[in-house]
């Protein structure tokens, strides 16, 4: 049933197309997510010790250098999120289907010799100061100057914020 639902969103999971080793897809996706994941984190963090401005420009201006410069030798990465707070930020259209309820890693077959790798985005402790319930004034400011059509508040820590995402060739 799974991946009859699957397929009616518009991608079928790998278990369901036989041929796919779901464990090697995993564990490629998630090497190719680490460096990401961890220089997105160290600049968010750098920057939000100069102060919840500094974060939000961060945000904007070097969270898609980051995915860029990940996003070599075929294999493209980025974030996503039912709520967006930046339009500049929409996911590929396989990403969708899998944001909601997003629990633990997924492996999804897109055709054409693709494959695609989530992870789900939590909402961790530092996070709520943008992302958070009640955004202090002058913060809150800032977010919708820069996005005045901004979705991304009212979370709590360990909610599910988005999914990273990866897309790479289906083989090795």
């Amino acid at each position: 049933m799974k991946w009859l639902m699957a397929m009616v969103l518009g991608s079928t999971s790998v278990a369901a197309c036989g041929g796919l080793n779901e464990t090697e897809v995993s564990a490629r996706g998630a090497a190719v997510l680490i460096p990401f994941k961890k220089e997105l984190k160290q600049t968010l963090v750098d920057a939000l010790a100069k102060g919840p401005e500094a974060a939000i420009e961060a945000c904007a201006v070097e969270a898609p250098k980051i995915a860029l410069r990940a996003s070599t030798g075929g294999v493209t990465v980025g974030r996503a999120s039912l709520r967006l707070r930046n339009p500049g930020n929409l996911a590929p259209s396989w990403v969708g289907p899998h944001l909601e309820g997003l629990s633990g890693p997924r492996v999804v077959a897109l055709g054409a010799g693709r494959v695609g790798y989530l992870e789900p985005i939590k909402v961790d402790a530092m996070c709520t100061t943008c992302h958070g319930k009640g955004i202090a004034a002058p913060i809150a400011g800032k977010l919708a100057e820069r996005y005045p059509f901004d979705q991304a508040t009212g979370y709590a820590e360990g909610d599910l914020r988005g999914a990273f995402w990866v897309e790479l060739s289906a083989t090795p």
